[in-house]
C-alpha cells in the first residue's frame, strides 16, 4: 500500500509541474500584451499631453481670435486625469475619450478657420496633422496588444492566470 502512494503522490507531481509549465507561456505572453497595451496607451497619454501644451501656447500666442470654445475644452481636456488605473476603468476612459475627442474637434475647427494668416494657428494646424497620424499608430499597437490579450483570457489556462494575477480588463479599442 506504501508503494502505490508513492507512485500517487509522484503521479500528482508531475502532474503539476506539467501544468506550471503549460502556464508559463501563457502566463508570459499575458504579461507581454498587457505592457505592450499599457506602453502605446502611455504614448497616447503623452501626445494627447503634448498637443494640449501646444494648443494652449497657440491659443495664448493668438489673443485677436475668438477662441472661447477652444480654450473651454482645452480646460477640460487638461482637468481629466490619465494615469494608469484610468485604462483599467470604462467610465474613466470613456470620459477622458470624450473629452480628448472634444478638444480635437475645436482645435481643428479653430485651426481650419481663417485668421489672416496667424502664425501660431498655422503651427497648430501642421501639429495636430501629426498628431493624428502619431495616435493612429499608438491606437493600431494598443488594439493589437489587447487582441493578443483578449485571445489569451479567452482560454482556461488564461482565464486562470487573470483570475489568480487579478488583471483587470482592457478595453478593445483606445
Amino acid at each position: 500500500m506504501h508503494q502505490y502512494k508513492k507512485i500517487a503522490l509522484s503521479a500528482v507531481l508531475v502532474a503539476a509541474m506539467m501544468a506550471l509549465a503549460g502556464a508559463i507561456a501563457p502566463a508570459r505572453e499575458l504579461v507581454r500584451a498587457r505592457a505592450d497595451s499599457e506602453a502605446a496607451w502611455h504614448d497616447i497619454v503623452r501626445i494627447h499631453a503634448s498637443r494640449i501644451e501646444a494648443a494652449s501656447a497657440a491659443l495664448d500666442a493668438e489673443r485677436t481670435i475668438d477662441a472661447a470654445p477652444a480654450r473651454s475644452s482645452l480646460a477640460r481636456a487638461r482637468a481629466v486625469r490619465a494615469d494608469d488605473s484610468v485604462l483599467y476603468d470604462a467610465q474613466r476612459i470613456n470620459h477622458y475619450k470624450q473629452q480628448q475627442g472634444e478638444l480635437t474637434g475645436a482645435l481643428h475647427m479653430l485651426a481650419a478657420g481663417e485668421h489672416g494668416g496667424a502664425g501660431a494657428l498655422d503651427a497648430l494646424r501642421e501639429r495636430l496633422v501629426r498628431d493624428e497620424v502619431a495616435l493612429s499608430a499608438a491606437r493600431a499597437r494598443y488594439g493589437e496588444a489587447s487582441a493578443r490579450y483578449q485571445s489569451i483570457i479567452r482560454t482556461a489556462t488564461g482565464a486562470t492566470l487573470v483570475a489568480v494575477l487579478r488583471y483587470p480588463e482592457l478595453p478593445a479599442a483606445l
